[in-house]
């Protein structure tokens, strides 16, 4: 399959670039890689995040469905629907929660992807513009380092930054 035009290299660097030249225009103190990837490839990792809420607040559901079953089955005198209500509501509680966790995986998976990608992009366009004295001061090996483990380590954090706040909020 032909790669999607939003998730081809030039298209995912050059918005970066964007709002790289940006940072560039800041006082060297102040910019911020972080930022300008951020800025640039952000949104769906906060989108992310909203399913992350969402399925955290669902765990929450089934404790308490499963309090009500258990309920059920110890009070005779209850109708049968009740019973069967509650078994279909732990059923798509679950639906629900496997769906909204996918769907956060799968956004959070791709930021990653796409930061890696820009990174890869920026370290390599840099590398080709380098002047000779900055060559001799730069080993090829640094240069393939920072394209290959470092551009990495940003796709390997993406899927688990959201689990500061997800945690203390699952305890």
């Amino acid at each position: 399959w032909p790669l999607a035009v939003h998730d081809q290299c030039k298209v995912i660097n050059t918005e970066f670039k964007t709002y790289w030249g940006k940072e560039l225009e800041l006082p060297v103190e102040q910019r911020s890689l972080v930022r300008a990837l951020r800025l640039a490839h952000g949104a769906p990792f906060y989108v992310a995040g909203i399913f992350k809420l969402l399925h955290d607040l669902l765990m929450f559901l089934g404790p308490l469905l499963l309090s009500q079953l258990i309920g059920f089955i110890g009070d005779p005198e209850q109708p049968a629907w009740r019973g069967y209500a509650i078994c279909f509501a732990i059923f798509w509680v679950n639906i629900a929660e496997t769906a909204l966790l996918h769907q956060y995986f799968q956004r959070s998976f791709r930021v990653g992807m796409v930061l890696r990608s820009s990174t890869i992009a920026s370290v390599y366009e840099k590398s080709l513009n380098l002047s000779i004295g900055s060559r001799q001061q730069l080993t090829q090996g640094a240069i393939v380092n920072l394209m290959a483990v470092d551009a990495q380590r940003f796709q390997d954090l993406m899927p688990y930054l959201h689990m500061v706040w997800s945690a203390p909020l699952q305890i």
